[in-house]
């Protein structure tokens, strides 16, 4: 992962309930801080010493562990049409309670629980199988059991769940972290991450399918999304009243994170940047080709 992963994403903040006060997190090139804290490690001797617990610094602490947890991916939202609320039980059961008590615009996607090892993961099954529609049967069980076989720490997927349930844009944030992470992996033939690439292409075709989906206006039409190779065209062409869709994982990254799925009535194959410019590449619903180039202003 090169140092510019984050290159395309503006500046994010949140507010969150800490002790009596009201803080703020903010997210920049890539890193969370706690800005109403300046000694963070002061503080977290002085809570391990008896002192108050401090829900941004628990923050901080759930990101460093999640940033590259590819099950931020699975549990988190895939567009405006699944958005998630984080119950309030699972967000003090991580350590805080975010500002505001829910998720904007949330719906319920599940109850969780987390008194028994990997219970948290399986309540996220039956949403997880409902995203991967339009998948071969064996395809979605293999990406689905991958994700509930590493949920060995029930609380630590309570930490994801906090972390999804912050406002301000720090969720996707977390997704472009975890996927510039594992794209790095992919493409340099990391062996884990060829292990787990059902779990990626699972992430990847549920991001995909919101965004078409979101374009066309149509939340019924068929949607098959093939994983290519990074470097190989990205495409669409129309298959059995649908559409098959063929892009790199990459594109969570450059296309997905940026907000850049459907720009002008076309949907994005990919984006790149030169300088200040982004050149986005795209089609429009009779799949002709479409080109734009945008201001970073623009995005976001």
């Amino acid at each position: 992962m090169t140092a510019e992963w984050f290159a395309g994403l503006s500046p994010a903040h949140a507010a969150v309930e800490c002790g009596d006060a009201i803080h703020h997190l903010e997210w920049r090139d890539g890193s969370l801080t706690a800005a109403d804290h300046e000694d963070a490690e002061g503080d977290r001797t002085l809570a391990a010493l008896g002192g108050d617990r401090h829900t941004c610094l628990a923050v901080l602490d759930a990101w460093a562990r999640h940033e590259h947890d590819l099950r931020v991916l699975v549990l988190a939202s895939r567009g405006p049409s699944d958005a998630v609320r984080v119950p309030d039980e699972m967000r003090m059961a991580a350590g805080g309670r975010a500002a505001g008590g829910r998720a904007a615009g949330g719906r319920a996607t599940g109850w969780f629980s987390y008194g028994a090892a990997g219970t948290a993961m399986a309540a996220s099954m039956p949403r997880q199988a409902r995203l991967t529609a339009g998948m071969s049967q064996s395809f979605a069980a293999q990406a689905v059991a991958g994700a509930r076989g590493r949920s060995s720490d029930p609380d630590d997927v309570a930490g994801a769940m906090q972390l999804l349930g912050l406002g301000g844009g720090l969720p996707r944030r977390l997704c472009a972290h975890v996927a510039a992470h594992w794209g790095a992996r992919l493409a340099e033939g990391d062996d884990e991450a060829s292990r787990r690439r059902a779990e990626l292409h699972a992430a990847l075709h549920g991001r995909v399918v919101c965004a078409v989906r979101e374009w066309l206006d149509d939340a019924a039409v068929p949607v098959h999304v093939d994983m290519i190779e990074p470097g190989d065209d990205a495409t669409v062409r129309r298959e059995h009243g649908g559409l098959h869709v063929s892009v790199p994982f990459r594109w969570i990254l450059d296309v997905w994170a940026p907000g850049l799925g459907v720009v002008a009535g076309a949907f994005t194959l990919r984006a790149t940047r030169d300088g200040a410019q982004i050149d986005v590449h795209g089609v429009s619903p009779d799949l002709s080709d479409r080109h734009m180039e945008l201001s970073p202003s623009a995005v976001e």
